[in-house]
């Protein structure tokens, strides 16, 4: 239905510019903060417009409106979080990376400091202790930088179907975790 009502949109606008002889402008649409063009007596092929999709992505946990959320596609986490109403004042920071690139269909909990001490006391870790990567549940494997509910979730189905990993740079095995997360976290984890 939202996809129905920004096409609407979109098209109603492209129609105004192209019969008032507007040049090139931009318009900002507040709902998806995606910019769009009218070339309207420009000479720019239609090829080169800037592709118009989107993500939606699911917030929940500690953040003020939960909800799904319709975002420009390369959104980071943080533009889910101030979609949702920006987060609660007993949301833990740490435990989310904010920088993180959304994916469609992405689901972000955003936990509380509660929440994430009882996690780490339900798994026999303490605040300097390692997280294991083999025994840790999911939500404790969400502790760490870079890890949300999806890759956590990974984790497990890696371990499962391999029955473990046997060093921890295998961790750069399971989908959607790279080096540059394997960097974040290399410290913090143990087998």
């Amino acid at each position: 239905m939202n996809k129905i009502r920004f096409l609407t949109v979109y098209i109603l606008i492209q129609l105004t510019l192209i019969f008032s002889g507007c040049e090139k402008q931009s318009y900002l649409s507040s709902k998806t903060d995606v910019i769009i063009e009218s070339n309207a007596g420009s000479e720019e092929p239609k090829e080169e417009q800037e592709d118009l999709s989107s993500i939606f992505v699911q917030v929940d946990g500690a953040v003020k409106s939960p909800g799904v959320f319709e975002l420009p596609k390369g959104a980071r986490v943080f533009h889910a979080i101030e979609a949702a109403g920006g987060l609660k004042k007993n949301a833990d920071k740490a435990a989310l990376n904010q920088a993180d690139i959304l994916s469609d269909t992405q689901q972000i909990t955003v936990l509380t400091k509660k929440e994430v001490n009882r996690a780490a006391e339900g798994t026999g870790q303490g605040a300097d202790d390692l997280v294991n990567i083999n025994t840790a549940d999911k939500a404790a494997l969400m502790t760490l930088p870079g890890i949300g509910e999806s890759k956590a979730g990974a984790i497990i189905i890696y371990r499962q179907e391999h029955g473990g990993f046997k060093l921890k740079d295998d961790l750069k095995k399971v989908s959607g975790i790279g080096e540059a997360i394997y960097n974040k976290v290399s410290n913090i984890i143990c087998i």
